[in-house]
């Protein structure tokens, strides 16, 4: 039997070659998506912890007794007051719930849209790869930003770090 690398690879032998070298290009965003979709999570239950909490003094203020038709002016009125400052305090966490989460799920959206581009990306490659009579001149260019990323990641990993920005930047203009 002939050592793997001279053996004559398949089409399916390539794809999976193909696949083990994307790996990290999904894994990364798709980490990252996970992430921030677990703190967008942890905000938002904090901060309806935080508004229920405000709700309920809001409405034990406004429920509590005021003495009826036998009650003092000055106490309804503190009483009155009491219950505005505890609802503008409801209602200031409830504006902060709603900016803490439109702020997590812009996070969680970017994540999303970042896997979404990578894998339109390596999906790109693989139509090329599959059909290269269709579109030669497609195929060459995802194969050299293919290349190129890997360059990159080589690198990167190996503690060039100048050395990559210096081939990102050429690659980009």
């Amino acid at each position: 039997m002939s050592p793997l690398w001279l053996r004559p690879s398949s089409k399916s032998d390539k794809m999976a070659d193909i696949k083990a070298l994307e790996h990290p290009t999904l894994k990364v965003p798709y980490e990252n998506l996970n992430k921030r979709f677990r703190s967008a999570q942890k905000v938002i239950e904090r901060e309806m912890t935080h508004v229920m909490s405000a709700v309920d003094a809001a409405e034990k203020v406004v429920s509590a007794p005021t003495g009826g038709e036998d009650a003092n002016p000055e106490a309804e009125a503190a009483a009155a007051a009491a219950a505005a400052t505890q609802l503008d305090a409801a209602l200031a966490r409830l504006e902060s719930f709603q900016s803490r989460s439109n702020e997590a799920v812009k996070a969680e959206m970017d994540a999303a849209a970042n896997c979404k581009h990578r894998l339109e990306h390596l999906r790109g490659g693989v139509d090329a790869g599959q059909d290269a009579a269709s579109n030669p001149a497609a195929q060459a260019v995802w194969r050299k930003t293919r290349v190129d990323r890997m360059l990159v990641e080589h690198f990167l990993r190996s503690g060039f770090y100048n050395s990559a920005i210096r081939w990102a930047a050429n690659v980009h203009t």
